[in-house]
């Protein structure tokens, strides 16, 4: 799959809270969340340490801030009750 941008070039142009995704952004954010999402198993062992979430019902300002209050993936895993985030 091709894919029109990359999650590095979304940090190199500081994505912050202020910003404004480029629709082409947000397409391949999508995409890599379904490719993401479509490759794990419904089931997962995870071995510490984890961060447990709630649902953050798809605001992402909201995941940005738990990612810089946190630490980013693949260096910290996240799941949330109905959810894997990292």
């Amino acid at each position: 799959m091709m894919f029109l941008c990359d999650f590095d070039e979304l940090q190199l142009r500081g994505v912050t809270e202020q910003s404004v995704l480029k629709a082409h952004e947000l397409i391949y954010l999508c995409e890599k969340s379904k490719e993401l999402l479509l490759s794990e198993p419904s089931f997962l062992k995870l071995e510490a340490p984890v961060k447990v979430c709630g649902d953050i019902h798809g605001q992402f300002m909201d995941l940005l801030r738990l990612l810089d209050y946190c630490g980013y993936p693949p260096n910290v895993k996240f799941v949330s009750p109905t959810h894997v985030l990292g």
